[in-house]
């Protein structure tokens, strides 16, 4: 199992630790919610809408977004972006 610790821009590969970023999304006061998946090749995009803030005080709510490299039936790589367009272009995918 691969553990994810990652920055709201920011990448994990497999066997490979990545530093957390401060403004990713995690703790107890932040909420995402899955809001599009595309598949290309073996690359999967998804949408998030992500809303609070690690502390709880924050509200509002960003869209982010991952792509993610299947390997092997595995996710072997996670790639995150603050725009849909840079997602899509990693992911071989058309813009929206």
């Amino acid at each position: 199992m691969i553990g994810v610790v990652a920055g709201a821009v920011g990448s994990l590969r497999a066997g490979r630790a990545v530093p957390r970023l401060p403004d990713w999304p995690g703790g107890a006061g932040v909420r995402a919610r899955v809001t599009e998946t595309a598949v290309s090749g073996d690359k999967i995009l998804v949408g998030l809408a992500v809303t609070g803030t690690r502390d709880g005080t924050g509200t509002g709510e960003n869209s982010r977004w991952q792509v993610l490299t299947v390997r092997d039936g595995r996710i072997a790589a996670i790639e995150g972006f603050d725009d849909r367009d840079e997602a899509a272009a990693w992911a071989r995918l058309a813009s929206a």
